[in-house]
């Protein structure tokens, strides 16, 4: 999935993750009005050396729990933490607070 500028107020993916890091995502389709068409994705995938998202592991969707053939008009693609992430963060906060 080839990935646009982002809008305003975000940074691209390949400012934060170097080619072949994992990138957990969620993805969302909007229709040519901009109301979600109901169309999502949720999963783990890969940056590229052209940049492009390649997904790879879908943990849940629109299509069954597998890759969404997306045909909306606008997608919005976000960098979503993974659970094991948060968690990190979260023991990583508490153990700072003691």
């Amino acid at each position: 999935m080839t990935l646009a500028a982002p809008a305003a107020g975000f940074r691209a993916v390949a400012a934060n993750y170097a080619v072949d890091a994992e990138v957990p995502y969620a993805i969302e389709g909007y229709d040519a009005d901009g109301v979600a068409d109901g169309s999502f994705e949720v999963g783990r995938g890969h940056r590229n050396v052209v940049g492009q998202l390649v997904r790879e592991s879908v943990s849940d969707s629109s299509n069954n729990d597998q890759l969404v053939n997306f045909t909306s008009a606008l997608l919005k693609v976000y960098v979503v933490p993974s659970t094991t992430a948060l968690a990190e963060f979260v023991d990583g906060r508490a153990a700072s607070a003691l």
